[in-house]
């Protein structure tokens, strides 16, 4: 799914995410939430914003604040 926002897009794709899971992980490290910053929360998805080279983790329930169609206002 992508945002309207240019450049940022969601990734869900669980063969993605376990491929990053298992990098973070052999290289001794965590993928956390940046939402919540729970460590121990199931990541369901990345928010990839391609021209800044970003990436921020997201579980389930962060995932399920962030609003479909972008900023209510």
């Amino acid at each position: 799914m992508k945002c309207q926002c240019p450049n940022i897009e969601w990734i869900q794709n669980r063969d993605l995410i376990t491929q990053v899971w298992a990098q973070m992980s052999s290289l001794g490290q965590l993928l956390i939430c940046h939402g919540c910053g729970d460590v121990e929360a199931l990541i369901v998805g990345f928010l990839v914003h391609e021209q800044c080279e970003q990436a921020w983790a997201l579980c389930g329930p962060c995932v399920r604040k962030v609003p479909a169609y972008g900023a209510i206002g």
